[in-house]
């Protein structure tokens, strides 16, 4: 919580510095190159980390494969439950729908083709992944501040963009989409990962628990840690770690389709701060708020969800 609030003031700070006279000298397109290589930046990071971490190797051979479902059934759930949501709702009850809609084609329109990026990511998280790993041999790597710090920069000079191009937040606080969006999130994860958890013959609380995770990596690790023993811990901090890492890769794929807020309902809990940068680049800033609104929601039910639903069978 206290990291979410840290990270609200920087996205506050860089909408006051973002202030017409203001930095002057800080050009839109200057704020897009850093944009865009801070986001190159810290997708390379995560993938360093990960490669970094002590027996990465031996974990992703032992519960790598349980892990990797994990975050393939919970996001799959998303994405088939949000969809048909969109489907159902009328589109008059979609407050603003058009606005993004039409954010969507212009974004699209203006940027590479959706393909293009998820190869640009997956490439920079191997890489970051092949380089954590072969750096580790030779002593011990800490990149966990670096990661914190290209994010913080990311949601400052996201906060510049809100700025200039004045996107109004109470616009989209108010829409029905704030809502549809993490609910349908937090149903399809738990859907996905209750599947695989009879596919798996696991106990239904340890699945559940480990798809309540949405994304939130260290909480749901240490709390199934905590819980259970090491192992289901293990299965819940790689299985949301993987569902962030794909979801980089994945949200570009929804650009230009009829529903581009699935893009923020697989980034789960994630589309407040890490995914945020990505989702912008995208789909454009009026998707900022939602993402951010979402984002909060989602996280709100990993710390009651996780010990609640572990309790079951």
């Amino acid at each position: 919580m206290r990291s979410s609030l840290l990270l609200l003031l920087i996205l506050s700070a860089g909408f006051l510095t973002g202030t017409k006279g203001i930095l002057p000298f800080l050009k839109n397109g200057i704020v897009e190159n850093i944009l865009l290589f801070s986001i190159f930046l810290l997708i390379f990071s995560m993938g360093f980390k990960i490669g970094s971490e002590p027996g990465i190797i031996d974990k992703l051979s032992k519960i790598g494969l349980f892990s990797l479902l994990f975050a393939m059934f919970t996001i799959a759930g998303t994405i088939v439950v949000l969809i048909s949501l969109f489907l159902l709702i009328p589109r008059r009850q979609l407050m603003n729908a058009s606005s993004l809609e039409s954010t969507n084609k212009n974004q699209t329109k203006n940027s590479k083709k959706p393909i293009k990026d998820p190869v640009i990511f997956l490439s920079l998280l191997i890489a970051g992944f092949a380089t954590g790993y072969i750096l580790k041999e030779f002593g011990h790597v800490k990149t966990g501040d670096i990661t914190v710090w290209i994010l913080y920069i990311l949601v400052f000079f996201i906060g510049i963009k809100l700025r200039r191009e004045e996107i109004k937040l109470s616009t989209f606080i108010s829409s029905a989409n704030v809502w549809i969006v993490p609910m349908g999130t937090v149903t399809g994860s738990l859907l996905g990962g209750m599947v695989l958890t009879f596919i798996l013959k696991m106990r239904i609380g340890s699945g559940l628990s480990v798809s309540a995770g949405f994304g939130w990596y260290s909480l749901s690790g240490v709390l199934l840690s905590k819980l259970d023993g090491p192992a289901l811990g293990s299965i819940a901090f790689l299985s949301n770690m993987f569902r962030e890492t794909t979801a980089l890769i994945l949200i570009p794929v929804f650009r230009g389709t009829r529903f581009p807020l699935t893009a923020v309902g697989i980034a789960g809990a994630t589309s407040m701060d890490v995914t945020l940068p990505v989702i912008v680049k995208n789909y454009g800033n009026s998707f900022a708020p939602i993402s951010i609104a979402s984002g909060i929601i989602v996280s709100s039910f990993v710390p009651l969800l996780v010990p609640l639903l572990y309790q079951i069978g």
